[in-house]
C-alpha cells in the first residue's frame, strides 16, 4: 500500500484542531504550527508533529491547509 503524504495544518485553533486531528485518525502523517504553544502542545500530544516554521512546513508537507483568522494572518504565514 502506497504511503500517505505528509500534510501541514497552520493554525491548530478551534477547527485547526479538529482537522488536524481528523488526518490523523486517518493515517496522514500531520504538521503542525500555531502562534500559541499551548495549540501546538495539544496537537503534538494527539501524535502531530510541530514544524519550527511554515517555511519548514512547506519544504516537508505536500499539502498545507491554514485555518488562521484573517488576511493579515494569511499574508503573514504566506510572506511573512
Amino acid at each position: 500500500m502506497k504511503a500517505k503524504p505528509n500534510v501541514g495544518v497552520i493554525g491548530v485553533g478551534a477547527m485547526g484542531m479538529q482537522v488536524a486531528k481528523r488526518l490523523l485518525e486517518c493515517g496522514f502523517p500531520t504538521f503542525v504550527r500555531d502562534i500559541r504553544p499551548e495549540a501546538e502542545d495539544e496537537a503534538r500530544a494527539a501524535g502531530a508533529v510541530v514544524s519550527g516554521s511554515p517555511a519548514e512546513m512547506s519544504r516537508l508537507c505536500r499539502l498545507v491547509v491554514t485555518l488562521v483568522v484573517d488576511a493579515e494572518q494569511t499574508r503573514e504565514v504566506i510572506v511573512g
